[in-house]
């Protein structure tokens, strides 16, 4: 293609990209997702999913759907700064408020979208509520990957939890992180020699993501032994970095977990 582009041809500047460019690329995967949602869902119907988070300190609410062609497909990432500004609250009735037309764009006979799904946090169940009074062929249910989460949450403040994953993190900072390059690939290396040539890495989990820590302990023991074989090797003891009392307390993990 490079060589069909005559010498005259000057590409995007970085305002057209951002703007009018960016506005078509969203506007055409908008329209692409809704048609993958629409795909038989006169049979198997369409679920829309809800949450409020923070992110950097912006309060945000996002507006997800599900469908058997298309299993999650974001709709909306609605920033609340200025509807907060003016003394407003992500409350009930104006998260309800944002539902409702994405409800209606995508079930205008009000006969295909069937069930939300919402944490059990007051404010989102009475917004289902309030959807449930305006649209009463929907059902709103209670997700239990919310309830869920905070098991493993509690879980993880058990105090032998907490000493694992301070472990976990004290492996991953080594040798899973990337940011110490030579430990990083000798582990990489002695990784692919154990599981048939794929790097398969440590795993750093979120304390908020559902059993992330717990995940990373199935890997951490799938792992043992090309850790063992790294912390081992003649390689890694001739490192300036393994013969630092640091890191001699970092890599006894390896075998205090094993």
């Amino acid at each position: 293609m490079l060589k069909c582009v005559p010498s005259t041809y000057e590409p995007p500047k970085r305002n057209l990209l951002a703007g009018r460019l960016l506005d078509v690329l969203y506007s055409n995967r908008m329209k692409q997702q809704f048609m993958e949602l629409r795909a038989c869902s006169s049979i198997f119907g369409i679920s829309l999913l809800s949450d409020g988070a923070t992110v950097k300190r912006m309060p945000l609410i996002n507006i997800l759907a599900s469908g058997v062609e298309k299993r999650a497909a974001v709709l909306e990432v609605k920033e609340c700064s200025g509807h907060m500004a003016a003394g407003g609250k992500k409350d009930a009735r104006y998260i309800a408020g944002l539902l409702k037309p994405h409800i209606k764009l995508l079930d205008p006979d009000e006969d295909i979208v069937d069930l939300l799904w919402f944490d059990g946090a007051s404010n989102v169940q009475k917004a289902g509520e309030i959807l449930e009074a305006t649209f009463p062929h929907v059902s709103s249910l209670h997700g239990a990957e919310h309830v869920t989460s905070l098991f493993f949450s509690d879980i993880a403040k058990l105090a032998p939890i907490k000493k694992l994953i301070k472990i976990n993190r004290r492996l991953y900072r080594v040798f899973g992180s990337g940011a110490m390059h030579a430990p990083y690939a000798m582990f990489q290396e002695n990784c692919k020699l154990s599981n048939g040539g794929k790097a398969i890495g440590l795993m750093r989990a979120a304390d908020t993501r559902m059993a992330g820590h717990f995940i990373c302990f199935l890997r951490l023991l799938r792992l043992m032994l090309p850790l063992k074989a790294t912390v081992g090797s003649i390689k890694f003891q001739a490192l300036k970095f393994a013969k630092n009392k640091a890191a001699k307390d970092q890599v006894s993990c390896t075998f205090v977990v094993a």
